[in-house]
């Protein structure tokens, strides 16, 4: 399947990175790009590994670590898994409905 990442998706992702290397270090963001490749690759070879999320069974989340998830859809059809957002798990949840239309 083909990965895709939506510009919110991206976004958020830099948004993520940005945070890290502002508050903690090089290091340290890395590591947060290298956690979020172990996931997409993971995501990649079994698309179905994480639990399709609780508000919007249409939408899967993966733990990047405690602090970041990852919302995607897969679209069997297109064979296609579309990355929509970074989330960072300290934010207000409510957050998540503007993003993934609950």
């Amino acid at each position: 399947m083909t990965l895709i990442n939506t510009t919110t998706a991206e976004e958020s992702y830099l948004k993520i990175v940005q945070f890290i290397l502002h508050k903690w270090n090089k290091k340290i963001a890395l590591q947060f790009i290298k956690d979020v490749d172990i996931i997409v690759d993971r995501i990649k070879e079994n698309p179905y590994f994480y639990k399709p999320f609780e508000e919007n069974s249409s939408v899967r989340i993966g733990f990047v670590n405690r602090l970041v998830s990852l919302y995607y859809k897969i679209n069997e059809e297109k064979q296609e898994i579309i990355v929509l957002l970074y989330f960072d798990n300290r934010e207000n949840p409510e957050k998540l409905e503007m993003f993934l239309f609950i």
